[in-house]
């Protein structure tokens, strides 16, 4: 007898007759359900690395921009220098050691700022920018804590304005010489120098 044996659907040839062997009804549900047990795997992977994708961007959506003062197309500048307390400033005294560090911080600020007298004469645009921005930044940390260390609420409210001024002439400044308007720098600068000194002593130091 010959024999010839294969997977479902094969044909057993016996004699002068043949047969089809045909794979079992449960067989074929069994593969269908593999299948189907395969697809919805799949689908719940491609499910899960969807939301994976999907959490940095909501995260990033969430962040705030920072802000420049400059102008500039550019969103992410560091020098943040506005005054970000609203309502009454709370009194923080220093010791002495704090009190010294923040007086050399604006030493040397008002040591580089002056010094910006050589850069209009130059027309150096480009290193007074830099000066201005760097101190800016320095600046404002220390700025901001002498203001709170003040016990009297005149000269605070006094400190907070030459707080402003003085942003305001350095930012006018930075304007000029964006612009390479050199009659301008100067008069910003005499501005934003008188600022600074009205500031410390408004701080007492």
């Amino acid at each position: 007898m010959a024999f010839v044996s294969g997977f479902a659907g094969a044909q057993i040839a016996s004699g002068s007759s043949a047969q089809v062997c045909r794979a079992p009804a449960a067989v074929r549900m069994s593969a269908a359900g593999e299948e189907m047990s395969r697809r919805d795997l799949m689908a719940g992977v491609a499910t899960a690395a969807a939301g994976l994708l999907v959490i940095p961007g909501a995260a990033m959506a969430g962040d705030a921009p920072k802000q420049s003062f400059f102008g500039g197309s550019s969103a992410s500048s560091p020098f943040v220098y506005n005054m970000k307390q609203t309502g009454e400033i709370l009194y923080k005294p220093l010791n002495d050691e704090d009190l010294q560090f923040h007086k050399n911080v604006l030493e040397k600020s008002r040591g580089e700022l002056d010094r910006t007298s050589e850069q209009i004469a130059r027309k150096s645009w480009d290193d007074m920018r830099g000066v201005i921005r760097n101190q800016m930044y320095n600046m404002r940390h220390s700025q901001l804590r002498l203001i709170e260390s003040v016990e009297s609420a005149e000269k605070q409210k006094a400190a907070k304005k030459n707080y402003n001024d003085l942003k305001k002439s350095l930012e006018e400044m930075d304007l000029a010489a964006r612009n390479k308007k050199q009659e301008d720098a100067r008069k910003f600068r005499a501005s934003a120098l008188k600022a600074f000194d009205s500031f410390t002593t408004s701080v007492g130091i």
